[in-house]
């Protein structure tokens, strides 16, 4: 809103000097130069408003009008009609003749004027620019409301199919009619332009011209806007489309702050978007009604628009290079640099590939990173590399059967068996580059052994001594690029190949509804009409649901032929067959639906035609982002219709913090990490004392990235369904949403065969084969083919996998024999983690030494700092105590009852420390949890379950009906015996039951584990302190098995470990 002092500077730069009128104009009607000066504006303007928006003819008469700066009416006065318009100052004498001046005056229906175009525009000093239109001062924000002829509200009444008074107030009249929709705007011409189109249609002067703020600092809608903003009415909001980054970045920010102004009305709103014009009237002009009518038709919910402006940022970095190719090889090798970084911003499948695959081919060296086995050894076969898996090596060189090569693709988990001396002036491909990065940052793989700083280090070595970097994602964005920029230390500009080329999309049927039933349902309907020699693919993001549908299938239909593929299951015959070579199994005709779940590698690809009917997704959103979900439904490459449930808000979240913002995520970090080495600094050693000081918080590019991707996975989580249709409609597919409830009778199925689930799962480990720790180490390295980065369990036998299963349950607990109710009682390892909680409560000292451990694990390798790795479990203990549950916990072990007027410090105490402890303890606390809710939840993070009787003889509370608490005896007993079984394994030495839990509790059989051999072969270059931890580290029956493998120099530094302990006892 304009103030009084800019509203006077604004008067006297606008006022007229009339003095010399009457020597100039001696007639009382203009001259025939006047007349046709001002026809000639006029003339002008009309064909921009006709032509050039979309106008039509009538709108334009009854709205605008064209008028000089002065006019002499018949009875000789003067008249100044635009000074008295825009409430410019008129100065009736002056010294100075001013040129003749014209202006377009655009009218509101109540005769006032809204805007002018004037045809010698006036110098804007501060943007130092001219001003296109001119405001009347003193107006504020105002709405343009024009005059609506008789042939306009006969197009909106047949567009809407409503009767419009012919005369009398259009403004007034749609006021009373809130299921009419307004398409909200800026400029004048804009709104007419929709107006001809029979759309309601009112401009703003900008998308920040609809809210003023006041003295407090909010904002408010202004009264012309408030006037529409009934119950339910819908809202479009149709804003120019600006090229550049900073404007849409400016734009989009107004346009959300007006958007949830217009919501909080309880009103419904909605953006339009489009491409390759700016204002809405130019879509029309240059695309014609269908491109305004396909924008209106697609705009998005203000909910998903917002998803998209802050999940999905475009990259902004200069394009190098804009191509519309549906094949990227077509393109010529010889506009590419020959130095640098290349990107390709370009959708899957097209071309991508090959395009690199012609860029290296007669490159002596090469290198490929990727972040899973099946996705690597694919891309390497595609491109002419070598996999790094199938080559041995010989004095720190790769062979193949003929010789030595230096073209090889790796996953990014075994980067410390890379070289960079060798690979000096290599090619560096990175394809599916956010997933890659990802990968490297946030994977428990990669976090193995504290070696994730060395990953990260030796990440960077590559990238500085490759002659090219060659980066490809559909998704690339500023955020990945800087960073790669940033660890290559090189200020030359990417050279940036954008494909604007978009494929044909799917059908997809999005239904929203509150579980997985509809969509069960509607898989079953499926399969009763599914035609012989077609099948089905169904997508899931978890063991549990794949399992869960399959028996439900199993059930349903016990003739039909179901292929699972998930993380049990994946280590078989033909599930292993399907994942390799999908289209071959397809065309064999022997499975009428195949369920998969996030254990089938991302590379696996089904290009098979006519075979796979339908696909559907159902996704619990325990697992993946919206990318890996959306990933998951396009695996599928025909493009068949898509049925898709997906839950409201998933559960993935990071696991540093919640937040959606970066620095909010950093600041945690920091927080919480700053707390937990106050906690154990004097458990340190000196130079991990002094590794944890030097660390810098402010300019760690990994630390950054980190927090960047954690903010984007939350932000996701929250809306996860939402995400993934914003996602699903970017990528070309047609979404349809479909509402639906839940299905009772389904339901009680998911009941009944998650029981019976759980029960064979229980059976099967129960009666599986006993295998011995070292039996286990052996299986899981022959599974992963001597290659770290794939899934521990990508290729190991169900029958194996219950073994493992089996063990890990008997040295946790410390059984001799393993029962079906063990199984169940451990609830998939949730117990375990549980006591885990409870047992380092009870002894402090064992959360300090895991969190030492793995602080100095990090930093044993001399690197950087990866502090989200870094076990918090001494924080989470420090806290409980702090809340007083330690005291609790002591006191009701040893049988004390508690009523609810006993738990009200420790709860207040977590109320104060609520920030806290949702971030450490993974607990929300609000308004309306009682104290009860909050203390018994804590006591349930620890294995200890409550039981209660009632009573009205309290002391203290005579008379009251009061709930007196105890532990559940039972439960009790069980866990007490559990934790004396461990601790007589700790006091004994046994390391075993520390080696296979890891800071959350859980069992490590979920991560894949390193050989040894290589592990200390690529710590060589770190030193011998290195090798020597490491060695210590291993289990006897490891080093026995390794020994005779290890190269000399290794050997050597080994005896001299073993002879003179001492001298490596500062290391340890």
């Amino acid at each position: 809103m304009t103030s009084f002092n800019e509203d006077a500077r604004q008067s006297q730069e606008h006022s007229f000097d009339a003095g010399i009128l009457t020597s100039l104009r001696s007639n009382v009607l203009p001259s025939q130069e006047d007349t046709q000066f001002e026809s000639s504006f006029a003339d002008v303007f009309r064909r921009e408003c006709l032509d050039g928006s979309a106008i039509a003819p009538e709108l334009f008469e009854s709205t605008i009008k064209v008028v000089s700066d002065i006019q002499v009416s018949l009875g000789g006065d003067v008249e100044s009609p635009i000074a008295d318009a825009l409430n410019w100052v008129y100065k009736r004498f002056g010294n100075e003749a001013r040129p003749h001046q014209m202006a377009a005056l655009f009218t509101n229906e109540d005769g006032t004027i809204w805007q002018a175009k004037l045809e010698t525009p006036c110098f804007d000093r501060e943007k130092g620019k001219p001003r296109k239109y001119e405001t009347p001062i003193g107006n504020g924000s105002r709405a343009f409301l024009p005059t609506i002829p008789a042939s306009i509200r006969d197009r909106i009444s047949a567009r809407y199919h409503v009767e419009i008074p012919q005369e009398g107030s259009f403004w007034t009249w749609l006021e009373a009619r809130p299921n009419l929709p307004i398409i909200w705007t800026e400029g004048a011409k804009k709104a007419l332009a929709l107006l001809t189109q029979g759309h309601i249609a009112i401009s703003l002067y900008g998308v920040n011209g609809g809210y003023r703020r006041l003295f407090d600092g909010s904002r408010a809608l202004i009264s012309d806007v408030i006037r529409f903003c009934q119950v339910g009415r819908p809202h479009f909001l149709a804003f120019d489309q600006d090229e550049s980054p900073q404007t849409r970045q400016r734009v989009g920010c107004a346009l959300i702050r007006y958007g949830n102004l217009l919501e909080a009305t309880q009103s419904h709103v909605s953006v339009m978007t489009w491409k390759g014009a700016k204002g809405i009237d130019d879509l029309i002009v240059a695309e014609g009604i269908k491109a305004l009518e396909t924008a209106y038709t697609d705009a998005l919910k203000l909910c998903h628009w917002k998803l998209e402006h802050n999940l999905f940022h475009p990259l902004q970095s200069p394009v190098a290079r804009s191509v519309n190719a549906p094949d990227l090889s077509s393109l010529s090798q010889a506009t590419f640099p020959q130095a640098g970084i290349v990107a390709f911003v370009s959708p899957k499948g097209s071309g991508k590939t090959k395009l690199l695959r012609s860029l290296v081919e007669t490159s002596p060296k090469v290198l490929s990173a990727t972040f899973r086995i099946a996705l690597g050894r694919n891309l390497a076969n595609r491109v002419g590399l070598d996999w790094r898996g199938d080559l041995d090596k010989v004095n720190g060189s790769f062979i193949t059967g003929t010789g030595y090569t230096l073209r090889v693709g790796f996953c990014v988990d075994s980067l410390l068996a890379i070289d960079p001396e060798q690979f000096q002036d290599c090619d560096l491909i990175i394809d599916e580059c956010i997933q890659v990065v990802r990968h490297l940052l946030t994977s428990s793989t990669c976090a193995k052994d504290g070696k994730r700083p060395a990953l990260l280090a030796r990440f960077r070595e590559l990238l500085k001594v490759a002659k090219r970097v060659f980066v490809a994602d559909a998704d690339l964005n500023d955020a990945v690029l800087n960073y790669l920029q940033d660890l290559r230390g090189d200020s030359t500009p990417p050279f940036i190949v954008r494909n604007d080329y978009q494929p044909d999309g799917f059908p997809v049927t999005l239904i929203e509804a509150p579980d997985r039933t509809a969509v069960t349902q509607k898989l079953i309907d499926a399969i009763s009409d599914l035609p012989t020699g077609q099948t089905i693919f169904v997508a899931t993001d978890s063991k549990a649901t794949s399992q869960a549908i399959a028996q439900i299938l199993d059930r349903t239909f016990p003739e039909k032929r179901v292929l699972v593929i998930n993380s049990e299951t994946s280590g078989g015959q033909i599930e292993r067959e399907f994942i390799e070579q999908p289209d071959r199994v397809l065309t064999q005709g022997i499975f009428d639906v195949i369920i998969s779940s996030p254990s089938m590698a991302t590379g696996v690809s089904i290009e098979i035609q006519g075979v796979i009917r339908e696909v559907y997704g159902i996704f619990t959103g325990v697992a993946g982002t919206d990318a890996d979900l959306s990933q998951a439904l396009s695996r599928v490459r025909e493009p068949v219709p898509r049925t898709v449930w997906c839950t409201r808000i998933g559960s993935n979240f990071s696991k540093v913090s919640r937040a959606t913002h970066r620095r909010e995520v950093k600041k945690h970090l920091f927080h919480s990490t700053s707390a937990m080495v106050r906690l154990i600094r004097s458990n340190l050693r000196e130079d991990t004392a002094l590794f944890i000081d030097r660390y810098s918080w402010d300019d760690d590019p990994h630390l950054n990235l980190f927090c960047e991707l954690s903010a984007n996975q939350n932000a996701a989580m929250y809306q996860l369904r939402d995400a993934l249709y914003v996602r699903l409609r970017r990528e070309g597919n047609a979404v349809t949403v479909c509402s639906a409830t839940t299905n009772l009778a389904v339901q009680t199925l998911f009941k009944e065969t998650r029981k019976e689930q759980r029960e064979q799962s229980a059976i099967a480990i129960s009666h599986a084969q006993d295998l011995s720790f070292a039996e286990i180490k052996a299986i899981q390295e022959m599974s992963l083919d001597h290659q770290p980065g794939a899934q521990s369990n990508e290729r190991i036998s169900p029958e194996h996998q219950q073994a493992m299963s089996k063990f890990h349950l008997k040295e946790f607990y410390g059984l001799e024999t393993v029962t079906p109710e063990d199984v169940l009682w451990d609830q998939d390892g949730k117990r375990r983690v549980e006591i885990t909680s409870l047992e380092v409560q009870l002894e402090p000292s064992l959360a300090q030494n895991r969190s030492v451990k793995s602080l100095e694990q990090q930093a044993v390798w001399g690197k950087s700092l990866c502090a989200w790795d870094l076990n918090q479990i001494e924080l989470r203990r420090a806290l409980r105590e702090e809340l007083g549950i330690t005291k609790f916990v002591d006191r009701i072990i040893q049988g004390a009852e508690w009523t609810k007027y006993d738990l009200s410090e420790i709860a207040q105490k977590a109320r104060e420390a609520h920030h806290e402890v949702k971030i450490a303890l993974h607990f929300s606390i609000n308004a309306t949890i009682s104290d009860t809710q909050i203390v018994h939840e804590l006591l349930l993070q620890l294995c200890l379950k409550a039981t209660f009787r009632w009573s009205r003889s309290v002391a203290g509370h005579e008379g009251e009906k009061l709930k007196v608490y105890s532990l559940n005896s039972e439960h009790w007993q069980k866990v007490e015996a559990i934790l004396e079984r461990r601790k007589h394994w700790r006091d004994a030495g046994s390391p075993l039951c520390e080696e296979l839990i890891n800071d959350t509790g859980d069992p490590d059989v979920d991560d894949a584990p390193e050989p040894e051999c290589e592990l200390l072969e690529d710590a060589q270059e770190y030193g011998e302190e290195v090798i020597a931890i490491l060695w210590r580290g291993m289990r006897e029956s490891v080093k026995a098995r390794i020994l005779p493998k290890l190269p000399p120099a290794i050997m050597q530094i080994i005896r001299n470990v073993e002879a003179y302990p001492l001298l490596y006892q500062a290391t340890g």
